[in-house]
């Protein structure tokens, strides 16, 4: 093939290439520039909760064991044998008051009281005798002598003697009654026997220790509160007059039982500087409640742990926030009228799991952030979503 043709068939794509990238530059140098358009960043859309003060009522909140007001370890005050024994004096048995629990044997104690009857009126028969002669010896004496009759004379002596021999053998009857009556030892108020130490063929010396009794009339439960919460309550010399509530929860149901508060025990304890709040629950058991009040109520055992929440009774006006709204521990951020972020200081008097009490550092109508905005500094413009309404939550 000649020169020539090799040539032109090698640099004719070459051309077609030159000529296409002409004609794109020509085109692209032809068509107008594109408008460049400015983007607009948006302030931060910002959710607000406006505030207004409300009255509050605190409520405490705390835990505690159910026991008894009364308890009670059971002696003797004599000794003997047992004799009987109630058939509810077992550990778990319910007992009224004045029942008789024991029965120790009676024989040497009605032995001991006839044995005082006995000398009781040995007692009397010899001061009417003693009387006797002294009325005689004051015949004689004024027959004789119109003087001053001496007290030997008239036997005073021997009178008084007999009068403490007479009171000597009544104290002794009467304690011979106290010994017969303490054979039987009763059940000092209505009770639950927590344990039983005796029974029926052992003999018992005097201070012996039959059983432990709990006291089913009043029931307490002991609750650490700081004294800070005792003084939100502000309950004055009236302490019942809290509203109190002590709940449990028993397999998949709360149970819920009304109580008073009776008394704060007033000593700050060392280590958990905690002071006790005493709480209590009458007929706990429900022994004198109905037929009707047992099928809805359920007995509030010894030894149950319970919450209990106390209401005071005195209202503040506080503007109530969610906690998570509070950085630092005392600042919130504020929405300015004009949608601008400005930090506020505010004093917290009370502060909950999800809610603080704020005393100070807001007014009615302000609007609080929710939104975490920490990195926008003070006088950011913001965008608002809908307010709402931080009383909406209520008052607890």
């Amino acid at each position: 093939m000649p020169i020539r043709s090799r040539l032109l068939k090698a640099g004719l794509p070459v051309l077609i290439l030159l000529l296409c990238l002409v004609v794109t530059f020509i085109m692209i140098q032809g068509q107008d520039a594109p408008e460049q358009e400015q983007q607009v960043r948006k302030p931060m859309l910002v959710e607000v909760i406006s505030v207004s003060r409300q009255p509050v009522v605190y409520t405490i909140r705390s835990q505690g064991s159910v026991m008894p007001k009364f308890r009670s370890d059971l002696t003797t005050e004599v000794s003997g044998r047992v004799e009987a024994v109630s058939k509810n004096f077992v550990a778990g048995g319910f007992v009224r008051k004045g029942e008789v629990l024991v029965q120790l044997e009676q024989a040497d104690y009605q032995t001991e009281l006839k044995a005082a009857e006995a000398t009781l009126y040995g007692a009397r028969a010899a001061l009417e005798e003693e009387k006797a002669r002294a009325k005689v010896a004051e015949e004689d004496w004024r027959q004789y002598s119109a003087e001053e009759i001496p007290e030997l004379g008239l036997r005073k002596p021997q009178l008084a003697k007999e009068m403490a021999n007479l009171s000597y053998a009544h104290a002794q009857l009467d304690r011979a009654k106290r010994n017969l009556e303490r054979t039987q030892i009763r059940a000092p108020y209505d009770a639950i026997l927590r344990t039983k130490e005796v029974d029926v063929g052992e003999f018992l010396s005097r201070g012996t220790n039959v059983a432990e009794l709990f006291g089913t009339d009043v029931a307490e439960v002991r609750l650490p509160i700081t004294d800070t919460e005792l003084a939100y309550l502000e309950l004055g010399d009236d302490p019942s007059a809290a509203t109190v509530l002590l709940t449990s929860n028993i397999g998949n149901k709360q149970f819920e039982w009304a109580a008073r508060l009776a008394r704060s025990e007033g000593i700050i304890d060392e280590q958990s500087r905690f002071i006790y709040a005493v709480i209590e629950v009458d007929d706990p058991y429900l022994r004198g409640a109905s037929n009707a009040e047992n099928q809805t109520l359920l007995p509030l055992k010894f030894g149950r742990f319970v919450g209990a929440e106390i209401v005071g009774t005195s209202e503040r006006n506080m503007i109530r926030l969610p906690r998570k709204v509070v950085r630092g521990g005392d600042q919130v951020v504020v929405v300015t009228p004009e949608n601008t972020v400005a930090r506020r200081t505010i004093v917290v008097e009370r502060s909950e799991r999800d809610y603080v009490y704020v005393r100070d550092g807001l007014d009615d109508g302000e609007r609080v952030a929710v939104t975490p905005i920490a990195s926008l500094p003070n006088g950011s413009p913001v965008r608002v979503s809908d307010d709402t309404d931080v009383t909406e939550a209520g008052a607890e």
